[in-house]
């Protein structure tokens, strides 16, 4: 495993809180007479606390300052989960870390109640530990919060990995010595990352997943529900590549053909029937080796034999219909998920 624990921003990382951020911050400037705010102005003022967020979006000067920063944060309080939601994949992210025994923490420059009242609802315990601003620690994008959490967490920072979506974020991994890397779903664009030092981004979360468990991603395997059949053809036969299982191979020696066998050619030289397929659920990177092999000498432990394809993306495992039950259980007894 590449980390023994993961140190995540919240707002625009984890949970998609633009909205309600936007409304709230609206609902006090509306009170003081001031102009409300875009959802793309929003996500500009965001990422040093609810003090800068509120000084930005008011432009000129508040008369009472911390009377409208009580009252924003008392308002927000009430109201962060109304449009407030997980991106996609997040929780399943969080629960694949647990389970493969890594160490997760939320640190966010928001205000220490509002992030533990969101992690508590929508990740439960999938997190070992929140902390927001108001724990007598300097916030982002000083290193001390993460510094704190990895002590919590008994992981040393050497070990842990910083996720966020801006300078802010970057600038707190620099300060506290870790990694990082950038996620461009949030508050600042690919281009505004890169400006600010960025050297790794990832575009979704299972891009994020398969960098921080690209072991575990190999275990998990979808099971399709669908008949197979191996076919040797000639040259002639034409073959319906619209369907959307084709695996055709061409050696000096013959054309071979795998597909739905409700969709074999008409014409074959030989075909075999009755496989079943399964397929590694996630997208393998080419520097990954063993994973194939793994699975086959679990499938040959078990009396199971087994004919393979590789595709660009991930492997494909065809074995006899009669013993899909009993590989897939041997499978399962390995440690591996099945889908």
């Amino acid at each position: 495993m590449k980390y023994q624990a993961v140190i995540f921003d919240l707002d625009g990382t984890l949970l998609d809180t633009l909205d309600d951020l936007t409304d709230s911050m609206n609902e006090i400037l509306r009170r003081y007479g001031r102009k409300g705010r875009t959802r793309e102005e929003a996500a500009a003022f965001l990422g040093n606390g609810s003090a800068v967020y509120l000084k930005l979006a008011a432009g000129e000067p508040l008369e009472d300052f911390e009377t409208c920063l009580e009252e924003y944060k008392a308002y927000y309080k009430e109201h962060m989960e109304i449009k407030t939601k997980p991106f996609d994949g997040v929780l399943q992210l969080l629960r694949d870390l647990r389970q493969a025994g890594v160490k997760t923490a939320v640190v966010s420059n928001k205000f220490d109640g509002a992030v533990k009242g969101l992690c508590e609802k929508y990740f439960g315990d999938a997190v070992n530990l929140a902390l927001g601003e108001g724990n007598g620690l300097r916030p982002k994008p000083a290193g001390d919060m993460v510094e704190a959490a990895a002590e919590q967490l008994e992981v040393s920072l050497i070990d842990c990995l910083y996720v966020g979506d801006t300078e802010v974020d970057l600038a707190t991994a620099k300060a506290a010595g870790m990694d990082c890397v950038s996620v461009t779903w949030g508050f600042r664009t690919e281009e505004q990352l890169k400006e600010a030092g960025a050297t790794y981004l990832v575009d979704s979360v299972e891009e994020l997943e398969q960098y921080l468990l690209a072991e575990k991603v190999a275990e998990r395997l979808e099971v399709l529900p669908y008949a197979f059949s191996v076919c040797r053809i000639s040259d002639e036969v034409k073959v319906d590549w619209t369907q959307p299982f084709c695996f055709a191979a061409k050696t000096d020696r013959e054309f071979s053909l795998v597909c739905l066998t409700e969709h074999v050619p008409e014409e074959t030289l030989e075909r075999e029937d009755g496989w079943r397929a399964f397929r590694i659920a996630g997208t393998l990177e080419f520097s990954l080796i063993g994973i194939l092999s793994r699975i086959s000498g679990v499938l040959a432990e078990a009396g199971v034999g087994i004919f393979a394809v590789s595709t660009y993306q991930t492997d494909y495992i065809l074995l006899k219909g009669y013993k899909l039950e009993k590989g897939l259980e041997a499978l399962r007894k390995e440690g591996y998920m099945i889908d």
